[in-house]
């Protein structure tokens, strides 16, 4: 079995140094369970942290925080159905994103509730790319109290400011932010910046998470041996290796073969194919029953592990399942 061990305080230490750094009030975005991190657990222990504003990607999760009753604003990014709209309507503390004109006729419908306006400064994804469609509603609103848009990367973000700024202009905003982890030292403009991968650890930021397994089993390989499905790995010498009841069912890239694991501040090759319940570890007369075995954490990057199944941290992040989830503080 997996088990992700989670730090709330190194989420808060990342969040209070990003402040410090950006000289902006972070907006902690906990969309896709906060990143695989578990949303309502991040979410109470920033709520006790006295954070008063987060994001969110979709109307279930929306409605997953705001029945906590905890008088924090809930920041809705997509646009929502109708019928949506209408079931939130009971909450006060909901804010809506206008995407688009529709949004704004949906909201409108409803009981003076609080929205933020999105501008498509350059991701093609949503907002408004006509600054006279933005100011349009931005006048005959009332209910506008915030302006947002999204961020591609570090080689656009300069030109996506001036695009922003030029939405901004002389515009009355409570909230006005940009997003995106790895570009948040480019980001100029607004009094809010919204952040996801980094409040959990990775660009530099001390990482929360540690996902790691046991040992259960340790099995002696003859010289000529083969090891797993298609006989992949074959034993060039007398060998141990440690079989873990982890694998793909869990989220672990079958292209970890030959990845290194961390046990006992040592580091050891993944052998042989990875199997849908279980994979194998090289090892040597050091390792025991029992002994933990780390596949990324603060002592063993996610940067690494990411880039070893070719993919980013944030799909890496959210590829874990079927884990035990621990929390420290």
């Amino acid at each position: 079995m997996l088990l992700k061990t989670i730090n709330l305080n190194t989420i808060f230490n990342n969040i209070k140094n990003i402040e410090k750094e950006t000289e902006k009030i972070v907006i902690p975005v906990i969309k896709s369970n906060a990143y695989g991190h578990g949303m309502v657990k991040v979410f109470k222990y920033l709520v006790a942290k006295k954070y008063k504003l987060f994001g969110v990607a979709t109307y279930i999760e929306a409605v997953e925080l705001l029945k906590l009753n905890l008088n924090v604003d809930i920041l809705i990014f997509n646009s929502l159905l109708k019928s949506e709209y209408k079931l939130l309507n009971k909450y006060d503390n909901v804010i809506f994103s206008i995407n688009k004109k529709e949004d704004y006729y949906n909201i409108n419908l409803l009981s003076n509730k609080k929205a933020f306006i999105q501008v498509d400064s350059g991701m093609n994804r949503a907002g408004f790319k006509n600054i006279d469609e933005f100011n349009t509603i931005v006048k005959t609103a009332t209910n506008i109290i915030g302006v947002y848009t999204h961020t591609t990367d570090d080689t656009n973000v300069m030109n996506q400011n001036e695009i922003f700024k030029k939405f901004i202009n002389n515009q009355n905003f409570t909230y006005i932010h940009l997003g995106g982890s790895s570009v948040r030292k480019y980001e100029v403009c607004g009094n809010y910046i919204r952040v996801g991968l980094d409040i959990y650890g990775t660009n530099q930021n001390n990482s929360c998470l540690k996902v790691s397994t046991t040992i259960k089993e340790i099995r002696e390989i003859d010289i000529g041996e083969s090891v797993g499905y298609s006989r992949k790995y074959i034993a060039p010498n007398n060998c141990k290796i440690a079989v873990l009841d982890v694998g793909y069912n869990d989220g672990l890239n079958r292209k970890l073969t030959d990845y290194k694991v961390l046990i006992n501040n040592k580091f050891y090759s993944i052998i042989g194919k990875i199997c849908m319940n279980h994979m194998f570890i090289l090892i040597d007369e050091s390792v025991k029953l029992n002994d933990e075995v780390v596949f990324f954490s603060i002592h063993h990057p996610i940067e690494d592990y990411a880039a070893y199944i070719q993919t980013t941290p944030y799909e890496a992040f959210c590829m874990i399942k079927n884990a035990k989830m621990k929390y420290e503080i």
